[in-house]
């Protein structure tokens, strides 16, 4: 039986990941393919001693509007025993857990993943410099930045996403007092297509552009509640969802950044698309 597994440390790095399974005698093992993938809600950690890798190898922690870039592969069975082999599973270092995973284009994937054993945790243990390099690069064979792996080995606080708006909260709209705490506001837009629901905008695939505004943040903990609540998003894989929270590329003057938005998950057919993708254009029309 195949499965789905995210990988997001060391086993990104094809070299590292071959040479150990190879030594180990698993021989049919690999984790070849794969799409670029993110752990919503969680930050990558360094608090587990590995005396394989002589210091700190990494964990993921739950954090509001955090992620953890890794990859998404569909494994074997052959492969699902050497991963469980190369993790510790059966020494208690990592347990399997489930997991839902977000793509680039705002699909939600179920899989598992590792995570260091309750038992085995500690404060934070810094990884040597042969580990940082092997999960950049693993990081980099698919296109993902190692900003918040660099900062979690440097035990750096992990920045929140940014959140991008283009409806009711943007400012001047009836609810924008709900992102009131956001530190820094820019102009900025992301691709997709822009849908009139009435009262408001809803955000859905394709090809255009839909302007709005990107927030920053200190923390995320309380906002980001508040903000699932008033977009209907009720977690990912609840039936109830109105909207879903995806991670998308936002443009903002020359450059280029991930961030939180909120997509329509409804049926986009019955609703007149707001060409422009200007939400505020179109409610002064």
């Amino acid at each position: 039986m195949r499965r789905l597994y995210f990988g997001y440390g060391s086993n990104l790095d094809e070299a590292d990941f071959h040479a150990y399974v190879g030594a180990r005698g698993h021989e049919r093992a690999a984790l070849v393919g794969g799409i670029p993938a993110f752990l919503p809600d969680h930050a990558p950690a360094y608090r587990y001693r590995s005396d394989a890798r002589e210091g700190g190898a990494l964990d993921v922690r739950p954090e509001p509007g955090a992620v953890t870039p890794g990859a998404l592969f569909e494994i074997d069975e052959a492969t699902l025993h050497a991963l469980d082999d190369k993790e510790g599973v059966a020494s208690r270092c990592y347990e399997r857990v489930d997991v839902t995973v977000l793509d680039l284009e705002g699909r939600e994937h179920h899989a598992f993943t590792y995570r260091v054993c309750r038992e085995r945790l500690t404060d934070y243990m810094p990884p040597i410099e042969g580990y940082v390099r092997v999960v950049a690069r693993g990081l980099a064979r698919f296109g993902l930045p190692d900003t918040w792996h660099a900062r979690a080995a440097r035990n750096e606080a992990v920045e929140p996403l940014p959140v991008f708006v283009y409806g009711t909260l943007r400012r001047g709209e009836v609810a924008a007092h709900r992102l009131s705490a956001s530190r820094e506001v820019e102009e900025a837009r992301v691709r997709g297509r822009l849908l009139h629901l009435g009262g408001y905008p809803g955000l859905v695939e394709g090809e255009g552009w839909v302007k709005g505004e990107l927030h920053r943040f200190e923390r995320l903990h309380g906002v980001l509640s508040e903000l699932d609540e008033y977009e209907d998003f009720r977690g990912y894989g609840a039936r109830q969802n109105l909207y879903r929270r995806v991670i998308a590329e936002a443009h903002a003057e020359a450059r280029r950044e991930l961030a939180w938005v909120y997509r329509f998950l409804g049926d986009p057919a019955p609703y007149p698309v707001i060409h422009g993708g200007d939400w505020r254009e179109a409610r002064r029309a």
